[in-house]
């Protein structure tokens, strides 16, 4: 299965799409690092002092059952990291910066950047410490206005957020990484019953055999992450009638509104996932 990513932007009733990025599992474990990340060579790592308290999250998932809110996968933990926090090591080609994220005990880790402007050339990768696990790579194709970024869900409990710079741009780009989403739930179901790609027990199943005459309609069913970064939703991509591929997605309004107002004007960023065969 290999995951395709679309970032967009939704900032005061306005929304704008960019490209795509690959997220993909790596069968082979040969992940495309720009430097080999041994035992006795690792970059700095940051854990959050936040402890995760499952049994209180838990509690709080019972207690808006009735909601109707978008499913809840992890809880935000407050990130202070930026360029200064990881380590560079200078190459033929350029430069490389590493840093090591890790939160014991998520199944997953996704990140939430408030600045974030890469160089043209520059190239930023996530993968987890396995590597079995890659986005990437990110380009300045992903750069936007608002200078915010979302990644995708990576799995493991810890990753490497590795960033390339050539030679005739070192220095140019800026990150800096706000949030760190611990996932306390299982979102990839080949592990747990219940995560993205699974059915709930009302529902058929579009990989059975009653949905066989829907597999291409399937491809169109998207897993939008919400700004918080601790919850999902789903949509569904749409054409127009002009088909010129404009990429409109089709949500439910509980996908979007938060309590925060029309359109959920604190909703800064997001990330949609489609799942494609491959």
């Amino acid at each position: 299965m290999r995951l395709l990513t679309l970032l967009i932007v939704l900032l005061f009733y306005h929304a704008v799409a960019f490209g795509q990025v690959a997220t993909q599992f790596i069968r082979d474990k040969n992940v495309k690092t720009r430097l080999n990340v041994t035992d006795s060579k690792k970059p700095p790592q940051f854990k959050p002092a936040e402890k995760i308290d499952l049994q209180a999250l838990q509690d709080e998932d019972k207690a808006e059952e009735h909601l109707g809110l978008p499913f809840r996968f992890g809880k935000a933990l407050k990130a202070d990291l930026g360029l200064q926090n990881g380590q560079w090591t200078e190459t033929p080609e350029g430069r490389v910066w590493q840093l090591q994220i890790s939160s014991p005990g998520a199944y997953s880790l996704n990140l939430q950047f408030d600045r974030f402007r890469l160089a043209e050339g520059a190239e930023l990768m996530i993968y987890n410490s396995e590597k079995t696990f890659q986005m990437g790579p990110v380009t300045s194709k992903e750069n936007n206005s608002f200078e915010v970024y979302a990644t995708d869900i990576i799995k493991g409990s810890s990753i490497i957020v590795e960033l390339f710079e050539p030679n005739d741009v070192k220095t140019s780009s800026k990150l800096h990484i706000s949030k760190l989403i611990h996932a306390y739930k299982n979102m990839f179901p080949e592990q747990q019953a219940g995560g993205y790609g699974t059915s709930n027990g009302c529902n058929i199943n579009i990989n059975c055999s009653a949905g066989s005459a829907y597999q291409n309609v399937s491809n169109a069913v998207a897993m939008i992450l919400l700004a918080t970064g601790d919850r999902i939703c789903t949509g569904c991509l749409v054409n127009n009638t002009c088909q010129d591929f404009t990429p409109y997605i089709l949500t439910a309004f509980h996908c979007l509104d938060t309590g925060g107002g029309p359109c959920a004007a604190d909703f800064e960023n997001g990330t949609l996932s489609q799942d494609e065969n491959q």
